[in-house]
């Protein structure tokens, strides 16, 4: 009889050891290598919400610095309302009207918007019901269907 210890029959254990080891180590990689990519993507995703609840503080800003033009609407644009020309409003030389302020912040808004987010929108609309406090809802939209809403009292 043959004892089990016998180099002839214990050649290639190791080599199979080997190779099982190599699998397992694979695969232990490729799960890590995944578990990067969605921390990234998870980090990118956050930057996005960072980026449009800063645009949407700045918009909401703007509105409280022009109440008075807020309320009478002109701060009111829809997400797939063209931008507003910019009618120039900035400097100290800059002389405005209310209603061209709001233009002016709105198309700055939009353009910052597009810089920023990718295939970024925005929306805003201040409500102003009789005998309730007005408030303005702030919606900004980006990429595959990402969505930041706000409403903030005026």
């Amino acid at each position: 009889m043959h004892a089990l210890n016998d180099k002839k029959y214990c050649r290639g254990v190791s080599l199979v050891e080997v190779l099982v080891a190599m699998v397992v180590l694979s695969v232990g990689t490729l799960g890590l290598a995944n578990l990067q990519l969605v921390g990234i993507q998870a980090n990118h995703t956050g930057d996005q919400r960072v980026q449009a609840t800063l645009l949407a503080a700045e918009i909401v800003d703007l509105v409280h610095a022009n109440r008075a033009s807020a309320l009478a609407g002109n701060y009111n644009i829809t997400a797939d309302h063209a931008s507003p020309t910019d009618p120039g409003c900035f400097g100290a030389s800059a002389s405005c009207s209310r209603t061209q302020q709001a233009a002016s912040d709105l198309a700055t808004w939009r353009a910052g918007l597009g810089n920023v987010l990718t295939g970024g929108s925005g929306a805003v609309l201040v409500n102003n019901p009789a005998g309730v406090s007005p408030s303005v809802t702030v919606t900004i939209t980006w990429g595959a269907g990402s969505v930041f809403q706000t409403t903030v009292g005026l």
